[in-house]
């Protein structure tokens, strides 16, 4: 990390250059204090006979720890010590003593020594710019017997060399760490390479010249050694020569340009090093599409019924009929309380559909079933107006024989086991691709409800919140969460902020390296952290101004030109500042990019990468929300479950036609889809319907007409023909041998009607495209 070479000698042994480091330094402290012009050799053998040092290469580790002080415990731990104006203590006068056991030492020193002559600076002082703004307090901090104090704009460190520090370069580097950390600037490039500025103060030309001094190769004299112990100053934007063994110039290192948030975060101007691999949170390896069962759903009604099951079918059956057995003897005609079964339920939901597809989903329903040619003939083919109205009042989705005590804890009781079993219908069936979307939808709601919500940015302004997780590119709804306020307490209060329901939407799908797009609702900077690091997903979001950790240059607008980019990086959050025009600009925070690249098809108006992706991709849940109101199923209701009813089936719409369409190899239109669904779900009931004795002809016409499994009656011969006609009255008993070609229904000439060949074929044409279009 330190761009300097250590000024150790090779001709000197380790314990002679570590006391000898040392020990200079607190000659010269004491010379300056003193103000006696004392030899620097002379210093180091009394500095040397204080410490008490004998011929013996090891002194006992807590004679130095006393010595030292608090500069030392034993496990190069750093210390927190309030030092504000001094940084070495002056050292007491040596003992006549300590003076016969320094001459034996020095003594000892010079014949360890074969480059005697050649010295090092004793004591290395350096000097790190920092901005003011960062320091919270002036700290000095000691690691064993560095002490470090603030100068103005530097941290200054005097760093005497002692047999229990390290080496050199690795005091420099540790320098480095203790300075970053004690000012919270880990990770953020304090130091790093750069070209030096062509000016330079006089101050730094100074401190070259001192540099120079020091790399001499002989100072033999009292004044070459007082300059090869004056501090070595390292200025951040001066060039600095160190010699070594290969005359090496090393590289300039100074503090790059930074934006600083309200809350300290820092965010650097230049992008970090760009990585050859892609970072593995960016690296999708699932095959999106269809899993499990619906591989193999091929027809449109199994498509469907992959999410609202079999099971889901005999729950919503089952508590329906507890509600209609509670209120039995409370109409007049008994027919209306008869209870109801699976078949008929799917007939009820298929023309729920079938309204939806002829946007007639608001209209009065008995406009659906009017009989003067304006109404929709498959309506009262299936099921007449009353039954219909009666099964959608009757219509329960919880046993409200135990609803009373499970909403003292829940205001979601009466749809939750049926919302949550459809939810997870959803997730098992599909796996949506590498960009998803998290956004709210509101289901339009106007009556009592507790968790009822007002958006004045919906056109519907009042209804129900849901949460929704969406695939980006097929519009496949992957998850759902309903948004329910304030909860009683118990075991279903959750944290409804932004962040928190990111984190519950995106759980099925943590550690995939899938992208995240949402708004300003959701995103923050922590949330991207988090998600990058514990849920290996990215994030591209939209930000609000007034969030902590936004610089006031990316804010601000003033003095910024149209088309214009700023960008802030970390190591792993890119956050980037565009002016769509004069006045206006938006804020986005991504943690898939990393770089300042820009658009080039945006032209003239230079828009940023992050900026036309997240265009692209944000709109998976509108165009959810799209794609509910186009063939929207939802009437109007006072009861709030039933709402949330309707959204699950226009959901499941959508999901079950991405279904088909991977499965199937010819392309249909959501709308034919849909009409098909409906006339599927409404079949079995009317065949069921047409064994009923008490039924009027004109619907057994109907029936007969709209059944999808409807067999013609094998062709009669001649000799069979010969019956009475169905349409004369039976005290005529008038037998024919003619029939219909159509239904084979046996009739008399007086109701028969004569055409010729030509027109009965154009007749035949005209029927099957009315039967194509309906």
């Amino acid at each position: 990390m330190s761009s300097y070479s250590s000024p150790h000698k090779d001709g000197e042994s380790s314990e002679e250059k570590e006391f000898d480091l040392s020990h200079r330094q607190h000659a010269r402290d004491n010379t300056t204090a003193k103000g006696e012009d004392i030899a620097v050799k002379e210093e180091v053998e009394d500095e040397y006979y204080k410490m008490g040092y004998e011929d013996a290469p090891m002194q006992d580790i807590s004679e130095v720890k006393e010595e030292l002080g608090n500069g030392y415990d034993g496990s190069m731990k750093i210390e927190e010590i309030d030092i504000k104006e001094e940084l070495i203590e002056p050292m007491q006068e040596p003992s006549d003593t300590e003076d016969r056991q320094g001459e034996k030492r020095r003594a000892h020193s010079r014949s360890c020594s074969p480059d005697s002559k050649k010295q090092r600076p004793e004591v290395e002082e350096v000097r790190v710019e920092y901005e003011p703004e960062y320091d919270k307090s002036a700290l000095s901090l000691d690691r064993a017997g560095n002490h470090h104090k603030r100068e103005g704009k530097y941290w200054t460190a005097k760093m005497p060399h002692h047999r229990f520090t390290m080496d050199y370069e690795r005091q420099m580097e540790k320098l480095r760490e203790m300075v970053e950390r004690e000012l919270d600037l880990e990770d953020t490039g304090l130091f790093l390479d750069e070209e030096p500025d062509e000016e330079e103060s006089e101050e730094e030309e100074e401190g070259v010249a001192q540099e120079e001094a020091v790399d001499e190769e002989e100072i033999t004299d009292e004044e070459g050694r007082a300059e090869a112990d004056d501090v070595l100053q390292i200025s951040p934007d001066e060039d600095t020569d160190e010699s070594n063994d290969e005359d090496e110039q090393q590289p300039t290192r100074y503090t790059e340009k930074q934006f600083i948030g309200k809350n300290k975060t820092l965010w650097k101007e230049v992008p970090p090093h760009r990585q050859r691999r892609t970072r593995a949170h960016n690296i999708y390896q699932g095959s999106p599409g269809p899993k499990g069962a619906a591989r193999h759903a091929h027809a449109v009604k199994d498509c469907w019924s992959l999410f609202v099951t079999q099971e889901l079918l005999n729950e919503l059956v089952a508590c329906t009929n507890i509600y209609i057995d509670s209120k039995q003897g409370k109409y007049k005609d008994q027919s209306k309380e008869k209870r109801t079964d699976e078949r008929e339920m799917k007939a009820a939901i298929g023309l729920i559909y079938l309204l939806g597809v002829f946007r007639a989903n608001r209209m009065n329903i008995e406009d659906a079933w009017a009989t003067d040619g304006t109404g929709i003939e498959i309506f009262p083919t299936t099921m007449s107006l009353q039954r219909f109205r009666f099964l959608l009042r009757s219509m329960r989705f919880d046993d409200i024989i135990t609803r009373a005590e499970r909403r003292l804890e829940d205001k979601f009781a009466a749809f939750r086991k049926f919302f949550e079993k459809f939810v997870d219908n959803c997730i098992s069936n599909y796996n949506i691709s590498e960009y998803a979307t998290v956004d709210e939808m509101l289901a339009a709601f106007r009556g009592k409800c507790p968790f009822r919500v007002y958006m004045p940015s919906k056109p519907a302004k009042y209804g129900i919140k849901i949460f929704i997780l969406a695939d980006a590119k097929t519009f496949y709804v992957s998850r759902m969460e309903v948004y329910l306020g304030k909860q009683p307490e118990g075991p279903f209060v959750i944290d409804n902020s932004g962040a928190a329901v990111v984190k519950r939407l995106v759980s099925h799908i943590n550690g995939s390296g899938r992208n995240i797009m949402m708004d300003n609702w959701f995103t923050s900077y922590g949330l991207a952290v988090d998600l990058v690091k514990n849920y290996r997903l990215t994030l591209v979001g939209t930000l609000r101004k007034n969030k902590a950790e936004l610089p006031p240059q990316f804010i601000a607008t003033r003095g910024r030109t149209e088309y214009t980019s700023l960008f802030g990086f970390q190591k792993d959050v890119t956050l980037t500042s565009y002016v769509p025009k004069k006045g206006k600009n938006v804020v986005l925070l991504s943690t898939m990019h990393h770089d300042a690249a820009i658009d080039e098809s945006t032209k003239e108006k230079r828009k940023p990468e992050i900026i036309t992706f997240y265009n692209s991709t944000k709109g998976g849940v509108d165009t959810v929300d799209q794609l509910c109101s186009i063939y929207n199923v939802s009437r109007n209701t006072r009861r709030w479950p039933v709402t949330v009813f309707y959204t699950i089936l226009n959901v499941a719409g959508i999901n079950a036609y991405n279904i088909f369409m991977a499965n199937s190899q010819t392309a249909i239109r959501r709308r034919k889809f849909l009409k098909e669904l409906g006339l599927k779900l409404v079949e079995d009931h009317i065949q069921h319907r047409k064994t009923n004795p008490h039924l009027r002809k004109d619907l057994k016409r109907k029936i007969q007409h709209f059944s999808a499994s409807k067999e013609l009656p094998p062709k009669r011969h001649r000799e069979d023909f010969i019956q009475r006609c169905s349409l004369c009255p039976r005290s005529k008993d008038r037998k024919t041998r003619n029939c219909c070609q159509k239904c084979y229904k046996p009739i008399c000439l007086e109701h028969a009607i004569h055409i010729c060949v030509d027109c009965s074929a154009q007749s035949d044409e005209d029927d099957s495209v009315n039967n194509e279009d309906e």
